[in-house]
C-alpha cells in the first residue's frame, strides 16, 4: 500500500486574501513524487510556515516496511519546491509510539496536528495501543497531546502521557442519547486544533468513526491548549455529510476571522466558512477538470498560530494545501488510506471581489451554476433569463449559494416549516415544487421560503410586485400569479405577482435613516439598529414616531381631548366627558359625525391644568376662566349626561401669568406658544371675542 502527500496550490494575484472576495478559476499540474519504498507512505499532514526559522514544516503520518506503526515524521526547506525535492533525505521521525505496555500510543502515532502557544509547538495526534490488531477488534485511535521547545523538531507527551480523548470519556461528553454508543470501529481522532480568534479559547475538532453508523465530527473548547479531561467542553456535533468527508483541518481567516474547515473529498477540495457560533455560512469549491479523488489528511498552508497565510511560488501568491491523494471514504464509512502520487494543482484567481448574489434562478434547461446548489425545482411562471410572464409555466431550478446541508436560502414543504437557523419570509401556496421530499408528481403544495438571516437580515425575502424589493436587495426574479403570504398579503389575497429578492455575498448592513445618531453612509441595507434621539411618548406634543431611544426632550399639552373609546394615557386624569360634539381630535374628524369625549388634564403642583365646572358655581380657587361653553352634555362638576345640555366654564390654572388652556376661534387658530390638540365644531362659546348670540362655531382647543 502506498501513501503519498499531494500539494495542491491555488493562485492569489492582487492585495488581500479573504476567501469571501475571490473565486478561482483550475491552472495547471505542477510536479510528481512518488515513495520510492513498495511499502511506504505519509499522509494526513501538518503543514506551516514558521517564521521565527524561515522554514516550510509539514509533518506526516509516516510508514514504511519494517515498522511497528506509523509514527510522526518530520521536514523542513527554505522552499515548497526544495522540500519535495529532498523529500527522503529531509525526512526524520520526531515522535513514535511510547512502547509501554497498555498506554493508548503504544506502537502507533498519527495524524499529527500542530499549534504555536506562547512559544511552544503543540501536537495533536491519534494513538495506538497495537497498530497490528483490526481496530474492529477491540483496539480503537484515542486523541493525545505532545509538546514541543525546540519548534517542532521533538516532543515530549504531556498528562504522563495519558489520552485527552478516547471513546469512553467521549461517550460521557456527548448527550445521555445512544447516538454516541460505541460499536467498534477505527475511535475517534484526526484532531485539528485552533485558538478562536473571539473568546481566546482552544477549540478542537476531531472525528468519531463507528461503522456502520455515520461519521461525526465534533468539537470541544478548552481554556487550556493541552486539553486536560476535566477542562473541556463539548460544543458542537456535525454528520459527516455536513462537511462532505471526515478528515479535516482547521485554520483562521486572518482577515474576516472566520474559522476555515478544509476537507477533501470525491468532488475535489472544499473550505468551509464558519462563524463565531460554529455555523456553516459559506463554502468554496476547488474543481478539478478530471475527478481527482483524495485519501486521508488534508492541510492548509498556515503560520504557527493557524492563520492562513500566503505562499509565494514562481512569483504569485498562492493559497497551498498539501494532502494525501488516493481513495477517499463517503461520510458513511470508515476512513482508508490508499495514496497514488504527489501533485501541485494551481487555480488562479477568476475574479478578484467575488459577490455574488446569495439566490439565482435558472431555466431547467441550464440548471444551477457554478458555486450554487439547487434545493428546488418549481414549475411556476418566472420572469427571469430572457424568459417574460408570456412564456407561462416551466421548470426552474432555485439556486442557493451555501452547502448542501446549509442553503443561504431553501424551501421547505408547509408541514415541516422552516428549520432551527432559519427565518420563514414567505408562505407561497398551492405550487409545484420538488423539494424537501416531495416532487412535482405529488402536485400542488404549500411551501415555506426560509431563508437565512446574517447580520440581522435575512438574505432572500419576497415582495409584491408593486413595491418591488427594498434599498439593499437585488431582484433575480418575478414571480407571477401565485398565492403567497407574504408583504402584508395572504393566501386569501388571490394570485399576486411578487419580486423575487436577494443580497448579494458581500453586503454591508447597518442604519441607513441620516437622521440616526449610528448612521452609516456605507451600509446598503438597513438592519433596523438606527438610534434615532427624540421623543418616543405618543402622548406629548412633540412626538416623533421615527425616534427609536427617548432623549428626555418630550414635551406634554396641560391637557388633551381623547376619543371615548380610548382612557386618558399615563400621565392625564379625566377631569370631565362631553357628548356628542363633532371633534377633530384623536385620529377622528368632522366626517365621523358627533362622537363622545374625555377631557384629560395633567396634575401642576397637585392640581388638574384644566376643569369643567357648571355655570352656576363658575370658576373659583386660582382658575381662571378661558371660555363659557353652552348647552353641553357633560359628565362634570357633580352633573352627568342625564341632566341634558348644560351651561359651563372652562376653567385653566396659570403658569407665569398665562393660561395653560384657550379656546380659540377656528378663524384665528391658537396663539404662539400654544397647541392644538382638538377641533369642536359647532359649540356655542363665550370666547375670543364671540359670545352665544353668534350662534354655533368652530373652535381650537389650545394647550400650553
Amino acid at each position: 500500500m502506498t501513501r503519498i502527500l499531494a500539494f495542491l496550490t491555488f493562485m492569489i494575484v492582487g492585495r488581500g486574501y479573504a476567501l469571501s472576495d475571490k473565486q478561482f478559476k483550475y491552472s495547471t499540474n505542477g510536479p510528481v513524487l512518488e515513495h520510492t519504498e513498495s511499502y511506504e507512505y505519509s499522509y494526513a499532514p501538518s503543514f506551516l510556515y514558521d517564521p521565527v526559522d524561515k522554514k516550510y514544516k509539514v509533518w506526516t503520518c509516516y510508514a514504511r516496511e519494517g515498522m511497528e506503526g506509523d509514527y510522526v515524521s518530520y521536514q523542513e526547506a527554505d522552499t515548497i519546491e526544495t522540500l519535495y525535492k529532498n523529500w527522503e533525505q529531509n525526512r526524520k521521525v520526531v515522535f513514535r509510539g511510547s512502547g509501554i505496555d497498555n498506554s493508548h500510543d503504544r506502537e502507533h502515532t498519527c495524524d499529527p496536528n500542530i499549534l504555536e502557544v506562547d512559544g511552544k509547538f503543540y501536537l495533536y495526534y491519534g494513538g495506538l495501543t497495537n497498530s497490528n490488531v483490526q481496530v474492529y477488534g477491540g483496539d480503537y485511535t484515542q486523541v493525545g497531546v505532545a509538546v514541543s521547545s525546540d519548534r517542532g523538531k521533538s516532543f515530549k507527551r504531556v498528562h504522563n502521557g495519558q489520552s485527552i480523548l478516547e471513546v469512553n470519556t467521549e461517550k460521557k461528553a456527548g448527550s445521555s442519547e445512544n447516538e454516541d454508543k460505541y460499536d467498534g470501529g477505527y475511535g475517534l481522532g484526526q484532531p485539528a486544533v485552533i485558538k478562536h480568534p473571539e473568546d481566546g479559547l482552544y477549540y478542537m475538532f476531531y472525528t468519531l468513526v463507528d461503522p456502520p453508523k455515520e461519521s461525526i465530527i465534533k468539537v470541544i473548547r478548552s481554556s487550556d491548549p493541552t486539553f486536560p479531561r476535566g477542562n473541556q467542553e463539548l460544543l458542537r456535533k456535525y454528520q459527516g455529510h455536513e462537511f462532505g468527508g471526515v478528515s479535516i483541518d482547521a485554520a483562521i481567516d486572518p482577515e474576516t476571522k472566520e474559522i476555515l474547515i478544509i476537507v477533501n473529498n470525491t468532488d475535489g477540495n472544499l473550505i468551509y466558512r464558519l462563524d463565531n457560533e460554529l455555523n456553516i455560512i459559506g463554502l468554496f469549491n476547488f474543481e478539478f477538470p478530471e475527478k481527482t479523488p483524495f485519501g486521508e489528511g488534508i492541510s492548509a498552508l498556515t503560520d504557527p498560530k493557524k492563520n492562513l497565510i500566503l505562499n509565494h511560488r514562481t512569483g504569485h501568491k498562492a493559497i497551498t494545501f498539501v494532502g494525501a491523494e488516493g481513495d477517499v471514504a463517503s461520510p458513511y464509512e470508515n476512513i482508508r488510506h490508499v495514496a497514488k502520487g504527489l501533485y501541485f494543482h494551481e487555480f488562479i484567481v477568476e475574479s478578484e471581489s467575488r459577490d455574488l448574489p446569495n439566490v439565482v434562478i435558472k431555466n431547467n434547461r441550464n440548471d444551477c451554476p457554478s458555486s450554487y446548489q439547487r434545493v428546488a425545482w418549481m414549475d411556476v411562471v418566472f420572469g427571469t433569463e430572457g424568459y417574460g410572464f408570456d412564456h407561462g409555466k416551466d421548470s426552474w431550478a432555485f439556486c442557493s449559494l451555501g452547502t448542501r446541508s446549509q442553503p443561504k436560502t431553501m424551501l421547505k414543504h408547509a408541514s415541516n416549516d422552516c428549520p432551527s437557523g432559519y427565518s420563514r419570509v414567505a408562505w407561497l401556496g398551492s405550487v409545484k415544487v420538488g423539494a424537501d421530499g416531495f416532487d412535482y408528481f405529488d402536485g400542488n403544495q404549500n411551501w415555506a421560503l426560509c431563508s437565512k438571516v446574517e447580520k440581522k437580515v435575512p438574505l432572500t425575502v419576497l415582495k409584491h410586485s408593486t413595491k418591488d424589493c427594498p434599498k439593499g436587495y437585488n431582484r433575480v426574479a418575478w414571480l407571477g400569479g401565485v398565492h403567497a403570504g407574504a408583504d402584508g398579503f395572504t393566501f386569501e389575497s388571490g394570485p399576486q405577482n411578487w419580486a423575487l429578492c436577494t443580497l448579494n455575498e458581500k453586503f454591508t448592513a447597518g442604519c441607513t435613516n441620516p437622521a440616526a445618531s449610528n448612521y452609516n453612509s456605507l451600509a446598503q441595507v438597513d438592519d433596523k439598529s438606527c438610534i434615532v434621539p427624540g421623543c418616543t411618548n405618543s402622548s406629548a406634543t412633540n412626538y416623533n414616531p421615527l425616534a427609536t431611544s427617548d432623549n428626555g426632550s418630550c414635551k406634554f399639552s396641560a391637557a388633551l381631548i381623547k376619543h371615548i373609546s380610548r382612557s386618558c394615557p399615563s400621565g392625564y386624569s379625566e377631569v370631565a366627558s362631553i357628548s356628542n360634539i363633532h371633534a377633530g381630535a384623536d385620529g377622528y374628524g368632522y366626517a365621523h359625525g358627533p362622537q363622545n369625549w374625555r377631557i384629560c388634564s395633567r396634575s401642576i403642583s397637585g392640581r388638574s391644568a384644566v376643569l369643567l365646572k357648571h355655570s352656576s358655581k363658575d370658576c373659583s380657587d386660582g382658575y381662571a376662566r378661558v371660555a363659557w361653553l353652552g348647552s353641553i352634555i357633560a359628565n362634570a362638576d357633580g352633573f352627568s349626561w342625564s341632566n341634558g345640555g348644560q351651561d359651563w366654564a372652562l376653567c385653566s390654572l396659570s403658569y407665569g401669568g398665562t393660561a395653560l388652556i384657550t379656546l380659540k376661534h377656528a378663524s384665528n387658530d391658537c396663539a404662539s406658544g400654544y397647541h392644538r390638540n382638538a377641533w369642536l365644531g359647532s359649540i356655542h362659546a363665550g370666547a375670543d371675542g364671540y359670545g352665544y348670540a353668534h350662534g354655533p362655531q368652530d373652535w381650537a382647543f389650545c394647550s400650553k
